[in-house]
């Protein structure tokens, strides 16, 4: 009898995660629209975040940001070359630091490893390569796409 309730209880436990590890990136769309939250990305590959956001990023590679309002506190630590692209960009060849971001609308997307992205506010993230995130109590695996 204990053994067939052990079974019955592992066979409970596996059913449960197989549902919650593999949950699609549009369950994390807030049904309202808007939502604020924090949001954690790491991993390798292109990290994107977009909107009304406050991002802390740690990584190697080129870092690219867009200040669409012209509003945005961009303060950037570490190693790299520093180019005014215009029209509100800056990209950071050979980054390897981090990054304190805070704008109304803005965009930031970084391509290399080592990627550690921690964003509060609106907006949206897109991911591309290998590795995790998590917003709130859902976790995934890169790729991915949502909002936070």
């Amino acid at each position: 009898m204990k053994t067939k309730m052990f079974v019955v209880s592992i066979i409970l436990v596996l059913a449960f995660l197989a549902t919650t590890a593999f949950t699609p990136a549009a369950f994390l769309q807030p049904v309202a629209g808007k939502e604020t939250s924090a949001f954690i990305a790491t991993g390798d590959g292109v990290a994107d975040v977009r909107g009304n956001l406050q991002l802390r990023a740690r990584g190697s590679g080129v870092l690219w940001v867009h200040d669409e309002a012209g509003d945005a506190s961009i303060i950037v630590t570490g190693k790299g070359k520093k180019i005014d692209l215009g029209n509100g960009w800056t990209e950071f060849i050979g980054y390897n630091g981090e990054a304190a971001i805070k704008g109304s609308k803005v965009t930031v997307s970084l391509n290399g490893v080592n990627i550690r992205f921690e964003v509060s506010g609106t907006g949206g993230f897109i991911l591309r390569g290998r590795g995790s995130y998590h917003k709130s109590r859902f976790f995934g695996s890169w790729p991915a796409t949502g909002k936070f």
